[in-house]
């Protein structure tokens, strides 16, 4: 970027983005981060990376692992997927998204070279590779000296290709409807050996055709696997505060994360964290019971509002929402429950013309109602994305499985109804698309005055 380039206002780099995004959805296919990467002179090639994937709990892990690096006085970095407020959180340093002023100079940096590209008669980036290429610039700039990176099963393959220094690989847990994503994404994996040398992997326990798929990958490309031994794990204590657990020498670890999957999820980071001292890392015990402690992590079993309670979850699928049941019958056994679900349809499949893919909607519709206690109403929501669906639509899948079913125009509406159905006593759950719970959030806090009761940090 040349000196005389005007940086872009907030608003301005805001725009830039939504007009990617436009292009994209007209099908204007764009050149990938490796382009921009290359422009930028490859600046990951000199950063070191954890990098998280799976079905659910990513971002539960990477708080955890983040939350104890920086304890220990690592400036670490973290790419978080997908933004809940505004894009800026996605890129963050000890756990602060980066300023406008910095997301404004790189998004202005970055659009220079698209503009180059469309010069040459080259279509403009996408989304996806435009924020990846600006993570990478801003880590390496900061001079983090680690990064743990999040990313979907969908996008994991190609983060992959383009991060070398990758020193511990994590993958949470894997839901058999993810198989297939996750065998596709295995495959594309191309790194030589020569480039992974030294690499380890570690991954929660998921269903054993899953952890047969990933052990036979690994050993392909000897990296050695293991996996979270959730036999070191007692003293579980819980309450709708904290969560009070042991794990290996960490006795009466504490997290303010509620659900009743996050001590898996923390036994997974301590797993992650035993390879990294083997790798030199200095990982003193006092910064893991800081970290575990500090994480917070939005719409995760996260508790808004009491009387009644208003509780958002990010559960969108069969494993996700069999895990939020656990935890709904632990604490609330015998409340009265209404749901609110925000549902995808599987895009992926329609796309890869997949037969019957149209269907796929309605037997998950029926694992998230058969899976979770009985609710007495069910409202449903319309939800964002290439993927969204009508709340007319989630209610006619959702109705084939519960009478008492709603379809509301908005979040704000459903919430405006839950409430009004609701007494004192009952127990109001927002689940699905993680792209709208963030919706509640706004609609809760500016309900109660902008006091909520379980607030990430930045959102008190």
């Amino acid at each position: 970027m040349q000196q005389t380039d005007k940086l872009m206002t907030f608003q301005e780099a805001v725009a830039y983005l939504e007009e990617l995004k436009a292009k994209e959805r007209n099908k204007e296919r764009g050149v990938g981060a490796d382009f921009l990467c290359e422009k930028s002179g490859y600046p990951q090639k000199e950063l070191s990376f954890i990098q998280i994937t799976g079905s659910n709990g990513k971002s539960s892990v990477l708080a955890f692992l983040s939350g104890v690096l920086k304890a220990c006085g690592y400036r670490t970095g973290s790419y978080i997927s997908p933004a809940l407020f505004e894009q800026r959180e996605k890129i963050q340093i000890n756990g602060r998204p980066i300023s406008k002023k910095e997301y404004c100079r790189q998004i202005t940096r970055l659009r220079e070279m698209c503009r180059d590209l469309e010069r040459e008669g080259k279509s403009a980036p996408t989304v996806y590779a435009l924020e990846r290429a600006m993570a990478f610039q801003y880590f390496k700039e900061q001079g983090c000296q680690i990064v743990v990176w999040e990313t979907s099963l969908n996008e994991w393959a190609e983060d992959d290709k383009r991060i070398p220094n990758v020193l511990v690989y994590v993958f949470t847990c894997t839901g058999l409807e993810h198989k297939g994503i996750l065998e596709k994404g295995l495959r594309k994996e191309g790194k030589d050996k020569e480039d992974i040398q030294d690499r380890i992997a570690v991954a929660a326990k998921s269903r054993p055709e899953v952890m047969e798929l990933l052990q036979k990958r690994m050993e392909d490309l000897n990296i050695p696997l293991f996996a979270a031994d959730l036999s070191k794990v007692s003293g579980i204590r819980r309450n709708l505060k904290r969560q009070i657990f042991s794990c290996q020498e960490y006795e009466n670890l504490t997290t303010s994360l509620l659900g009743t999957w996050q001590v898996e999820n923390g036994a997974l980071a301590i797993a992650a964290l035993k390879q990294l001292k083997e790798k030199g890392f200095d990982i003193p015990e006092k910064a893991v019971y800081k970290g575990f402690a500090a994480a917070a992590v939005p719409c995760r079993f996260q508790i808004l509002a009491k009387r009644p309670y208003f509780i958002v979850d990010g559960a969108k699928d069969g494993e996700g929402v069999e895990k939020l049941a656990e935890t709904l019958r632990f604490y609330f056994t015998g409340r009265r429950l209404i749901y609110i679900i925000g549902m995808l349809r599987d895009i992926r499949r329609e796309k890869e013309g997949e037969p019957d893919c149209a269907e796929e909607n309605r037997p998950l519709a029926g694992s998230l109602l058969g899976a979770c206690p009985p609710a007495e109403q069910v409202l449903t929501i319309p939800t964002k994305g290439e993927g969204g669906l009508s709340s007319y639509e989630s209610a006619c899948m959702v109705r084939e499985y519960h009478d008492r079913v709603t379809a509301a125009d908005s979040v704000e509406e459903a919430a405006e109804l839950a409430y009004l159905l609701a007494d004192r006593d009952t127990v109001i759950v927002a689940f699905g698309c993680l792209c709208d719970m963030g919706d509640f959030i706004r609609y809760v806090e500016k309900k109660n005055g902008n006091n909520i009761v379980n607030a990430p940090a930045g959102r008190k």
